[in-house]
């Protein structure tokens, strides 16, 4: 993480990595977690607020999103 780069260069590093790696174990996929939890920290932005947020949306929504596929 560098705090002198956007956030999308950030995430675009982060997301780089993961999709190099040929397996995803737990303690590499806890350091990406952490990684994009500290970037948020930094941008003053609430990820665990805007997750829940998301989850309760997506709740409400029809099955299948009202698509019959």
């Amino acid at each position: 993480m560098n705090i002198t780069k956007s956030f999308t260069e950030n995430i675009f590093e982060i997301v780089k990595i993961m999709a190099t790696r040929d397996t995803a174990d737990y303690l590499y996929l806890n350091c990406c977690f952490k990684n994009i939890m500290g970037l948020a920290e930094i941008l003053g932005f609430d990820l665990e607020y805007h997750v829940r947020l998301k989850m309760r949306y997506n709740a409400l929504r029809e099955y299948k999103h009202g698509k019959a596929y």
